[in-house]
């Protein structure tokens, strides 16, 4: 059985409040994955996400199978992450997703399709970019994609919970520009990446924005398999728009403007 020492072991735990004959009820979900990336999922009802226990996680997870999450590795098209990936970020499946999903092939084209836009990206490089290695493969599945991480491991929306962290790295100006000049370069090539949102932006060691998460990312025009972040656009929306991306981006300015008011 795969080691659970404390719930922040997890490598997702998501909180919903749902309600149910007037009633907000909350239930909680999580799973984990072992060192061969055998996946495991679980959810209790009834239960906030920081009332977990590890015995509560132990009951109730569950493996799943890797059809359900993993896409098969194509013969051609894709590029195989090297053996050797240490220190890279690895992204796995749209865990927050797996209820609403859960015994159809979603995530498993979900995951697919990012890679096949990494791909492209990846022959088509921007500075303001995350850079991709490549898928990580298990069993002949893709259980990742291969990304570049960075020094500070949380992405810019995490400055409203702990703003000490980005001390002398948030240059306001420095990142509307580098984020206005990766999405120009999105629209540019056909794209449009759909959420922008300061969850989807880390900051390298300079200070440098990186854009992420190209899960909704599609050519313009192109029906989305999932799209947009609540709060980061103006209506819900189903196709690939550039105007979604500038919708985000002027959200962006004066949320840095709030959240950064004085210098950090």
């Amino acid at each position: 059985m795969i080691e659970i020492t404390t719930p922040t072991s997890l490598c997702s735990r998501c909180e919903r409040i749902v309600e149910s004959n007037g009633e907000d009820i909350a239930w909680t979900s999580f799973a984990i994955a072992d060192s061969d990336v055998n996946a495991y999922y679980g959810i209790k009802d009834r239960m906030r996400v920081n009332e977990l226990t590890v015995e509560i996680v132990k009951d109730n997870l569950r493996p799943l199978p890797d059809e359900e999450i993993y896409p098969v590795f194509p013969a051609t098209g894709l590029t195989a992450a090297p053996d050797d990936y240490s220190g890279r970020y690895v992204k796995c499946t749209a865990w927050v997703d797996y209820e609403d999903v859960k015994g159809t092939p979603f995530l498993s084209r979900l995951m697919l399709q990012e890679a096949h836009t990494m791909e492209f990206l990846a022959k088509r490089p921007h500075p303001n970019i995350v850079r991709y290695y490549g898928c990580q493969i298990k069993r002949d599945r893709i259980t990742g994609l291969v990304l570049e991480t960075f020094p500070l491991k949380h992405d810019l929306g995490f400055a409203t919970q702990r703003p000490e962290l980005f001390k002398g790295l948030v240059d306001k100006n420095r990142i509307m520009s580098g984020l206005r000049a990766a999405v120009d370069h999105l629209h540019s090539i056909g794209l449009a990446h759909n959420d922008i949102n300061t969850a989807n932006i880390m900051l390298d060691e300079e200070g440098e924005p990186k854009l992420i998460d190209f899960g909704s990312c599609q050519p313009i025009g192109h029906r989305l398999m999932s799209c947009g972040t609540p709060g980061w656009y103006k209506d819900i929306f189903h196709l690939s728009d550039t105007a979604h991306d500038d919708y985000g981006l002027g959200l962006l300015g004066p949320w840095l403007e709030k959240t950064f008011a004085e210098e950090i």
